[in-house]
């Protein structure tokens, strides 16, 4: 008959001592503090991977007064380089979806900083995989240029940027 063997060594048909039984014991009770302390300390990121990098950025959606009262978004189709409707006022809003996550991200219309004033996650299956951004800006405007650049919070750290002009 094969005899049962833990990967620590430990089997159950061999004797213990009480000096290897409490070193377990010790050994458990340090592992269970451990974790209750870590889980305090970091609720939620327990069972947390590994962060996205930053891979893509794009603007999905403007808002401004001239367009339809700054009551709706106007979304942006992919890889347009223009606004397709008219936007101006004296404020403007600007959405963009981040796949990955960026940090030191800098927003500007027509060379003014932007202040980002929200930012909410992007969950797929549960995890989340980046991040619908909002900047806006409280300047009288016509028309002009939205630029928006982010570096990578890990590996590679590489910077990626969009832009788009707002007619």
């Amino acid at each position: 008959m094969k005899q049962l063997r833990l990967s620590n060594g430990f089997s159950p048909a061999k004797k213990t001592t009480s000096n290897s039984r409490a070193r377990i014991r010790t050994s458990a009770m340090i592992a269970a503090f451990a974790f209750v302390v870590y889980a305090s300390v970091f609720p939620g990121l327990l069972y947390a991977g590994a962060a996205p990098p930053l891979t893509s950025m794009v603007v999905v959606a403007v808002a401004s007064p001239a367009y339809k009262g700054g009551t709706q978004w106007d979304y942006i189709p992919a890889n347009a380089l223009t606004t397709t409707n008219d936007h101006g006022g004296d404020w403007i809003c600007v959405a963009v979806l981040e796949t990955g996550y960026g940090t030191a991200q800098n927003a500007a219309f027509s060379n003014t900083t932007m202040t980002l004033y929200r930012s909410d996650p992007v969950p797929a299956t549960g995890v989340t995989t980046g991040f619908i951004r909002y900047y806006s800006l409280n300047k009288t405007f016509t028309s002009g240029r939205f630029t928006n650049q982010a570096k990578s919070m890990n590996s590679p750290w590489n910077t990626i940027s969009t832009g788009l002009n707002v007619k």
